[in-house]
């Protein structure tokens, strides 16, 4: 078995994903609908997932993606990342009999599932009397691969039939003039069929045993819901496609919900207003786009409320220069959003969101002013934020220009809450230590403030004695303005129409020198297209790519080789190959964008751009990446925990020696009251020395573990405790269990000294990492009592066949399932006189 660590294979999917989602062969560009694959999808569906499978890129295309797919080296590089990819997937599945049965097959059975026309549904999942009844399907027209596929599903019908017990095979059953194999599943299971129909291989869940799917696949038509998110995405090529039938979901989901705030939940949210969500992406004349439609009955609420409500217009865009690399602008009433922030925490928790209205009303009465009256009432609706590429080539101008700017609805109201602020911040910075203060400047009428920060080598200087020394003007800054050359000055101030707050003084300078007639972003074409309607969108976002990939390629590129030494150094054999150039790349990115808007139907998300990259598009080839590691994904996250699962028990070990440098034994199992009960576990004595001295002293250490107080803080419990392969349920409890006994490395109730391991510390077991059914709440006086009979009982089931355990000396380890039993029992006592080789550890 292959085990990786999880950053190298991290790094490893990651950049597999990245570069299939540049330019793949596996699912771009789309190919032509399929019309039995749209035919498939029921009439009703609770969940839909469909792709059209994968065409050729056509390089004369006036598609700036499609260019890119045809471009010669960005195919080499991805035709000899699928071939590295692929052979490290099947050696890591040949390194168990059942994977190497596989090996061959897995690779092309799931690079034709999504590379071919294919959908995947649900249309029902209930609890009946008979058991669970699901009904659900897949096809996936494997065309020119059915006969590769059909030897691959055959291999997995082989491995199945070895997990099953003796007797059971498979039946075939005629349906629709197809013959297909109903799989041996237990009786209360849903039933399962699958084979060919035609080039079509389907597999169908459910009562119909395949009838329902062949009829809707040869005589039926596409359900009405699917022609609808068609025709509503209007996209020329489309891909891929989504469904969620949320309120579908809701009813489904209904009887399982006992908890009586997830309704409220839901519906602070908005949720429940939601009857739909539905996604298509594509292609269209210049590259990739999709779109998502959130859609309900009436207006949308709760949450999607605040963004659905009205449009951007052109003009509302006026602050973002024309030349920004990224920008986004939204409609957002603050007043508005907080008022509904409060409705929904009510919703839930009524009590929560009295507090919560009393603690900003409480805030607002030391500073002066109504949080809700004078500043979220005083400001408007229009946000917008910008970043503009440096002026300089000065390295040490490193962060470039960023601005964020708010309308006013009420200057006069809101210098109120503006003026308080600010004083707020001039009294923290004159009783700081020096290293900021907030200064004031005029520039064309307006008063400015900016925080000129200390360099980390400039010597901290009084507050009130002026400028730290080092410290000079910013170039370009207005008279007044002192910086810090790093390139971060935060400053800010308040015109008659707008609160501006940017990251430099030079950007500063340039929005209020900045004509009121100059272009903005809106003229921009990319953005233009979407103000041409009287309502535009509310949520505007721009990002110029080219830019972006200029400055992130040679990085990316440097990393490579690193990449490839750290995966091989830890038996990952990718040598991943070199990224095509640049220039291959840059000529055809231009710029992303995305927008948010209300429509009659509902909510619109929309986004467009030419470079896949991280793009919902890019979901089938991350499923490759995915599937073909698998097998070393699996064993780099077991190793990953146990790693992380052994630092924590060195970690423990480390605390217990320090207590016993510090009392000069180790803590007994629990502390007991004059009553001679228990109270709380050694886990809370050793927190001082686990870096936890403040969770410490919150402990009533004269109360058990139990009490009203103590309860309250096991919710609190340090991560040093927490096993990673314990599941979320398990919160608050650890499995990092005492080994305890009059023999043992723990006494019940009297501490150990280090003179009384005659059988020495370093053949001693302290505590071990127990089975998840072990587990037990961290501060109660809890843990493993081991049995002579069997002492391997509460050990394992965790990790495959061993268990980690923590040695008396402070060393982990890991204890096989093939160690004697009368050496497990040894390893259990302090001071049974066993002699134990090394190597009898298994």
């Amino acid at each position: 078995m292959i085990y990786l660590r999880t950053p190298f294979i991290a790094v490893a999917v990651w950049l597999v994903q990245i570069q299939l989602g540049f330019a793949s062969p596996l699912c771009l560009p789309p190919g032509a609908p399929d019309v039995g694959v749209m035919r498939a999808a029921p009439d009703e569906c609770l969940f839909y997932l469909g792709w059209n499978g994968a065409g050729a890129p056509d390089s004369k295309s006036p598609n700036q993606t499609e260019q890119l797919l045809a471009e010669n080296d960005v195919r080499q590089f991805l035709s000899q990342l699928e071939a590295q990819v692929t052979g490290l997937a099947q050696q890591a599945m040949r390194a168990n009999p059942a994977g190497a049965l596989l090996a061959d097959h897995v690779p092309v059975l799931v690079k034709t599932v999504l590379t071919r026309p294919a959908a995947l549904y649900v249309s029902k999942v209930s609890m009946g009397p008979m058991g669970p009844d699901v009904r659900a399907g897949l096809v996936v027209n494997t065309g020119d691969q059915q006969a590769a596929f059909a030897k691959a599903i055959g291999q997995i019908e082989m491995l199945a039939l070895g997990q099953l017990p003796p007797g059971a095979k498979f039946e075939d059953v005629n349906v629709g003039g197809a013959t297909l194999r109903r799989w041996p599943l237990p009786p209360d299971a849903p039933v399962v069929v699958s084979g060919f129909k035609d080039a079509y291989f389907l597999v169908s869940i459910g009562p119909d045993a395949g009838k329902d799917l062949i009829d809707r696949l040869t005589s039926g038509k596409s359900p009405a819901w699917l022609t609808k998110v068609y025709e509503q995405a209007a996209i020329p090529r489309p891909g891929a496609t989504w469904h969620l039938n949320v309120a579908g979901i809701l009813e489904t989901a209904r009887p399982f919900l006992t908890d009586p705030k997830i309704p409220a939940v839901l519906e602070a949210v908005g949720i429940q207003s939601v009857t739909s969500i539905s996604g298509v992406s594509g292609f269209d004349d210049a590259g990739m786009m999709g779109k998502t439609l959130v859609a309900g009955p009436g207006d949308l609420q709760g949450l999607f409320a605040a963004v659905a409500g009205k449009g951007l217009a052109a003009s509302d865009l006026q602050p973002i220069p024309k030349d920004a690399n990224f920008a986004v602008a939204a409609r957002l009433d603050p007043a508005n959003l907080f008022r509904r922030l409060l409705d929904g925490v009510a919703k839930v928790d009524p009590a929560a969101s009295e507090r919560m209205s009393r603690g900003v009303g409480d805030l607002g009465s030391q500073l002066g002013f109504s949080f809700s009256d004078d500043l979220f009432a005083a400001l408007g609706d229009v946000w917008c934020a910008y970043a503009m590429p440096p002026k300089t080539d000065n390295a040490t101008q490193r962060l470039g220009n960023v601005g964020i700017t708010v309308t006013v609805r009420d200057r006069k109201r809101l210098e109120k809450s503006y003026s308080a602020l600010v004083k707020l911040l001039e009294n923290q910075a004159e009783s700081g230590d020096g290293s900021w203060s907030v200064k004031r400047s005029t520039y064309r009428g307006t008063t400015v403030y900016y925080v000129p920060l200390k360099r980390p080598d400039a010597p901290v200087t009084p507050p009130g004695s002026g400028a730290p020394p080092g410290l000079g003007t910013l170039p370009g800054t207005p008279a007044g303005f002192d910086g810090m050359a790093a390139g971060l000055t935060p400053c800010w101030c308040l015109t008659n129409d707008r609160l501006v707050v940017a990251s430099t003084p030079q950007a500063l300078k340039d929005f209020l020198a900045r004509d009121a007639k100059a272009e903005s972003l809106a003229a921009r074409n990319e953005v233009s297209r979407f103000f041409k309607a009287s309502d535009g969108p509310s949520i505007v976002m721009y990002q110029d790519v080219a830019t972006d990939l200029r400055t992130a390629y040679p990085i990316l590129q440097s990393l490579i080789p690193v990449a490839s030494v750290g995966l091989a150094a830890q038996g990952m054999n990718l040598q991943i190959p070199r990224l095509p150039s640049l220039e291959s790349i840059e000529r055809h990115a231009r710029p992303s964008t995305f927008t948010c808007k209300k429509t009659p139907a509902g909510l619109v998300l929309e986004d467009h751009q030419t470079l896949p990259l991280f793009s919902s598009r890019s979901l089938a080839t991350g499923g490759v990446a995915v599937a073909l590691l698998l097998p070393a994904v699996q064993s780099a996250r077991e190793a990953g925990r146990r790693s992380q699962s052994t630092n924590n028990l060195k970690q423990i070990g480390l605390a217990l020696h320090n207590f016993a440098d510090s009392y000069k034994w180790f803590p007994a199992a629990a502390g007991y009251d004059k009553q001679d009960k228990p109270l709380l576990s050694w886990r809370v004595y050793i927190l001082p020395y686990v870096g936890e001295q403040q969770l410490y002293n919150s402990f009533h250490l004269d109360e058990p573990w139990d009490s009203e107080h103590n309860k309250t803080l096991i919710a609190r419990m340090p991560a040093v405790f927490r096993n990673p392969d314990l599941p979320q349920a398990a919160e608050g409890k650890t499995n990092y269990l005492a080994i305890v006994g009059d023999n043992r490395a723990f006494r019940p109730k009297q501490g150990t000294a280090m003179n009384e391991f005659t059988d020495g510390t370093s053949m001693t077991i302290m505590a071990v990492e127990a089975s998840a059914d072990r587990a037990v709440v961290w501060t109660k006086p809890d843990d493993l009592v081991p049995d002579d009979k069997d002492p391997k009982a509460g050990l394992f089931g965790l990790r495959p066949g061993a268990f980690l355990a923590l040695f008396a000396d402070g060393h982990v380890q890991t204890v096989g399932a093939g160690t004697d039993l009368a050496i497990l029992k040894a390893l259990f006592t302090r001071n049974g006189g066993e002699v134990i080789a090394p190597d009898a550890i298994k």
